[in-house]
């Protein structure tokens, strides 16, 4: 076994303890190792646990526990995905009941205008100084989604063309971890001149939920260029559909370890919002272990420390 697979066996090891400290038991048929992440489902944790608990106290030692701030942060970006994906999925729906090669256009973006989302179709001009839109929706709460086409492409150099401008220069850094690739440029309301793109796995398999294979670039808005690459998992891995599981298993969330960094990211977020049913996940760093709760917000379960002393 490689020094990678060893250490995520430990971390998922930790979180196996964590839970069965409280009374309860890891669903050891449902677990998949892979390189920087390994991934869990925790079956009948008591409600206690599903549904949140006091804070632990914090060990003191020369690591640090990360800053509400910083979780925030996290929680905050993991919803901004969310909402743009959820928007390009809905649009894209909406358009191919109407037209059926839309799928053709790779280049969708996508903002947000008060409770409005935008999201466009279409790539880029072969000069690079404009966004050529073929099909252009608009999301309203509560109402049919609204498509516009245009037979001869719109040329737009604003919101829509900054979006795909970030993310083609990306593109060509951009490695394919699965046949269905999506990706979103979100401003980085730490700094306005820059975006944040995200390049993550998809699938049109109903009941299916990836997570991992994502890259997040930081990308300036001036010049466009990429000034932060960072991955935030390696392996790919599927929450499996609940035909996998014994009949009587009721799931009550997901567990992987990570060993990229000693925070939750962005992704595990999106991930715990997008899937159905909701679930928390729990996540173990190297000194950590955080709950993802079904609302975003990241809590600070344990240390892995104290966990390893139970």
């Amino acid at each position: 076994m490689s020094k990678l697979a060893k250490t995520s066996s430990t971390l998922l090891a930790s979180v196996a303890l964590l839970v069965l400290s409280i009374g309860s038991g890891l669903g050891s048929g449902a677990l998949s190792l892979g390189s920087g992440l390994g991934i869990a489902l925790i079956l009948a944790v008591p409600q206690s646990v599903a549904q949140g608990q006091p804070e632990v106290p914090v060990a003191s030692g020369t690591v640090k526990p990360p800053s509400t701030l910083a979780l925030s942060q996290i929680t905050k970006r993991g919803k901004d995905l969310y909402g743009y994906d959820k928007a390009c999925s809905v649009a894209t729906d909406a358009l191919l009941v109407q037209v059926k090669n839309a799928a053709s256009f790779k280049l969708f973006v996508a903002f947000p205008e008060h409770d409005l989302w935008h999201v466009a179709f279409g790539s880029m001009s072969d000069d690079g100084e404009s966004f050529l839109i073929a099909y252009e929706a608009t999301l309203k709460p509560n109402k049919p989604v609204e498509i516009k086409s245009y037979d001869i492409f719109k040329l737009d150099k604003g919101e829509f063309f900054k979006r795909a401008q970030a993310i083609d220069v990306c593109k060509t850094k951009m490695k394919s971890t699965g046949p269905l690739m999506n990706y979103a440029a979100i401003p980085n309301e730490g700094d306005q001149n820059t975006y944040w793109v995200y390049q993550f796995p998809g699938t049109t398999e109903p009941g299916v939920y990836l997570l991992g294979g994502d890259v997040r670039y930081l990308v300036s808005k001036s010049d466009h260029k990429i000034l932060e690459t960072r991955q935030m998992h390696q392996s790919v891995l599927t929450w499996p559909k609940r035909g996998g599981l014994p009949n009587d298993a009721h799931l009550q969330g997901g567990c992987h370890s990570a060993i990229m960094a000693d925070l939750p990211e962005d992704t595990d977020v999106f991930h715990v919002l997008l899937r159905q049913p909701q679930l928390p996940e729990y996540i173990a760093t190297a000194n950590w272990i955080f709950c993802v709760e079904v609302d975003g917000s990241i809590r600070l379960v344990s240390t892995m420390k104290e966990n390893n002393q139970h």
